[in-house]
């Protein structure tokens, strides 16, 4: 949310679409305030990370709106029923359960790092790679701009939290919570479709990245005879899934599908 131009609305759809995926819902806001940190954790947020925290004073706010009482002061309002049968109850378990991260990237964040780092409620620190640059001058591999990672670093580790940065640096020493695309990582991907109904699977015998990659654009009907393609049709509108029909197909089209390749 923090350079999207998505709203609250935009959000809660997206989260709502995908209920059974293994990874947990996460928004970066655009500071620490009550009116987005109350919407994100009210409609589900179980990691909440706060960019651009120059002070302590930044910092608490965060905590102030994102834990309830007695860690914070986020009320209670209308919330996602996703988490209504949560063992122990939502409202008992979420201030354990929240993941809060504060972004580190100005040279004033830098001076406060410690102080930050120390507030209960704080899960890690991120040393934030390109706006440490950005703000402080320096650039990746400079001594200076690794001095400045150095001090996030030695924050989050004093006060025994997690040391996040962006999914390149997963071997640099001690950072153990990354931020970016999942084949840096171990983590299964996916979601298992045990139990999902058959309708909500989308079946074809060809799409236009099968064809349009083709040097030819040729169709499935160009490479099998008109029996066996009124059969695999036929197979195709009876099964259970739910069927994609290739522009044409219903007509069996003998036209070439150049729409990659025609350049």
């Amino acid at each position: 949310m923090q350079h999207s131009a998505g709203t609250w609305d935009s959000v809660e759809k997206m989260w709502n679409s995908c209920p059974y995926t293994k990874a947990v819902p996460g928004v970066r806001i655009a500071n620490a305030n009550e009116f987005d940190e109350q919407h994100a954790t009210d409609l589900g947020a179980l990691w909440l990370e706060i960019p651009t925290v120059r002070t302590v004073e930044e910092a608490k706010e965060a905590v102030k709106w994102a834990f309830y009482p007695p860690m914070g002061e986020r009320s209670s309002g209308e919330r996602t029923h996703a988490y209504d049968s949560v063992p122990g109850g939502y409202r008992n378990t979420i201030n354990d359960n929240l993941v809060l991260v504060l972004m580190i990237e100005t040279l004033d964040g830098l001076r406060d790092a410690d102080k930050i780092a120390a507030l209960k409620g704080v899960t890690g620190l991120f040393a934030a790679s390109g706006d440490l640059g950005n703000f402080g001058g320096y650039k990746q591999g400079d001594p200076d701009y690794e001095r400045e990672i150095n001090i996030v670093h030695d924050a989050a580790l004093r006060a025994g939290k997690r040391l996040c940065g962006p999914s390149s640096w997963i071997s640099r020493p001690d950072f153990n919570c990354f931020q970016g695309p999942g084949n840096h990582m171990d983590a299964p991907r996916g979601t298992d479709p045990a139990g999902l109904s058959a309708r909500q699977f989308v079946v074809c015998l060809q799409n236009h990245d099968q064809i349009g990659n083709r040097p030819d654009g040729r169709r499935l009907n160009h490479d099998v005879d008109a029996a066996a393609f009124r059969a695999l049709s036929t197979l195709l509108l009876l099964a259970p899934e739910t069927p994609l029909i290739f522009m044409g197909q219903e007509w069996a089209a003998t036209s070439p599908f150049l729409f990659f390749t025609d350049h």
